[in-house]
């Protein structure tokens, strides 16, 4: 009489490698790419416990491989990366600023926001900017900031 282990097939033992692998992987990783190839290894699986027809194995590997990434993914991507905090540079993106010098389209300016002085440019459809005005943080290009003048309410 055969144990349990010696009547498992050759596909079931291969998904299983599979799905290990992805999951060893994943965790490696932990990019949230190679998780839901490792949920259709386990369905297609349990499929070669039913079958030995490969294809019908691998057509229930990729239909829910596909399910999961589009039904699941978008859901942990946003529970799991909703706590990121603005750090450097991009935090003074909204900031305003003060200008210390004219900020003029063909020659930089500068600003000083968050107590350090920067170089700057206006955005397109900007106000003129003058030393001493308050602008608006709205870009950052490499070293420069890209500042907007708001327009006073009247």
């Amino acid at each position: 009489m055969l144990s349990f282990i010696e009547q498992i097939s050759v596909p079931v033992w291969g998904w299983l490698i599979f799905a290990v692998a992805m999951i060893v992987i994943e965790m490696m990783t932990m990019g949230l790419t190679t998780i839901w190839a490792a949920g259709g290894a386990i369905a297609a699986l349990l499929t070669a416990l039913f079958t030995d027809n490969f294809l019908w194995q691998a057509l229930v590997f990729a239909v829910v491989t596909l399910i999961l990434v589009i039904v699941t993914r978008p859901l942990a991507v946003r529970k799991l990366n909703n706590r990121t905090v603005r750090t450097n540079v991009d935090a003074l993106i909204g900031q305003d600023a003060v200008a210390q010098t004219d900020v003029e389209e063909l020659s930089r300016g500068e600003v000083k926001v968050d107590g350090k002085v920067w170089m700057a440019v206006p955005a397109r459809g900007s106000a003129p900017i003058y030393k001493g005005d308050v602008v608006k943080v709205s870009a950052v290009e490499g070293v420069k900031l890209i500042v907007k003048k708001e327009e006073m309410e009247r």
